[in-house]
């Protein structure tokens, strides 16, 4: 039986913390080494920040976790997402590659409004 876990927060900074704090203690039930666990952290902060500068920004952000045989699985996905004014949105493409030099594999999901998801892979517990 897959089990999943689901955190929405809203789509402000402040509320970064508390993803990391569920990704930390996600990343302790699976046992991962600590130095992997700093970098989820970065890859959360970094996900949300490009969740939250996107032509549609959410107003609330998902974080969903599980595990398989692949690894760890983290997703964040921007819920209640609305138009925003012409602002200082994010290029997908630094922020992707910078996910992937965190993680085992970062991978965005778009659509016309921009980037709404990232789902992220950590190494499997050997």
């Amino acid at each position: 039986m897959k089990r999943e876990a689901v955190l929405t927060v809203p789509a402000t900074e402040e509320w970064a913390l508390v993803l990391r704090m569920a990704a930390s203690g996600v990343g302790a039930l699976y046992d991962l080494a600590l130095d992997v666990m700093d970098d989820l952290g970065v890859a959360i902060d970094e996900s949300l920040d490009l969740l939250t500068h996107q032509p549609a920004r959410p107003g609330q952000v998902e974080m969903s976790s599980f595990a398989d045989e692949e690894g760890l699985h983290v997703c964040l996905t921007a819920r209640d997402r609305a138009p925003a004014a012409p602002g200082e949105d994010m290029d997908p493409e630094i922020a992707e590659a910078i996910l992937n030099t965190l993680v085992t594999h970062a991978e965005l999901e778009r659509d016309a409004s921009g980037v709404y998801g990232v789902r992220m892979t950590l190494p499997r517990k050997e």
